[in-house]
């Protein structure tokens, strides 16, 4: 029987995007973490309300927010300043996949 549940073993996809030598990354705990390349030191963190999920794509920094996709086909909105939540956007409910994973793998784009 195949179960949707997430596979902690599973590979994901989350290359650091990088801003005025800052590193962010996802991780497969739901976490985004920024550090500093130049000194090891981290300056951004934040936790996404579904810590089961992996943060699949490459972080997107634009206009002082970062944007991520998860797993389970959650989209994410951070303010760079507070981490607080500015939005989030649940595809899965537009059916897009019949209730099937709406994993969001690829990498976000600003237009």
């Amino acid at each position: 029987m195949v179960t949707n549940q997430h596979d902690k073993w599973d590979c994901f996809r989350s290359s650091p995007g990088m801003k005025d030598s800052i590193a962010y990354i996802g991780s497969e705990d739901g976490n985004i973490i920024g550090v500093n390349v130049k000194t090891g030191e981290r300056t951004f963190h934040c936790q996404t309300p579904a810590p089961n999920h992996t943060i699949e794509t490459t972080p997107l920094i634009y206009n002082n927010k970062i944007y991520v996709g998860d797993w389970d086909g959650e989209f994410y909105v951070y303010n760079l300043e507070t981490a607080s939540l500015e939005w989030s956007y649940d595809t899965k409910n537009d059916h897009t996949y019949g209730g099937w994973v709406n994993a969001i793998t690829t990498d976000p784009v600003i237009y």
